[in-house]
């Protein structure tokens, strides 16, 4: 796979939706709100080393009351 990202079917999409990528340091490397944008394997505009990355993920789907949080981790490999 050449993107990271969760897969929500249409035309089911989240009003709230944040997805964040973290290196084994804790440092923050991709942040998007747009559920149709996905991590790349990029650090910085750079290709990302290999290895293990955490990400978190939150979303909302209308008439929900609260969103939901998920977190768990990712290995890159090149």
């Amino acid at each position: 796979n050449e993107t990271f990202a969760p897969i929500f079917s249409a035309p089911c999409q989240p009003d709230l939706f944040e997805l964040t990528i973290f290196n084994r340091w804790g440092e923050l490397i991709f942040q998007t709100n747009n559920p149709t944008v996905g991590w790349e394997g990029l650090q910085n505009t750079e290709i990302a080393q290999s290895g293990f990355y955490l990400w978190d993920l939150r979303y909302q789907f209308p008439g929900e009351n609260a969103p939901v949080e998920r977190s768990g981790g990712v290995t890159l490999l090149r």
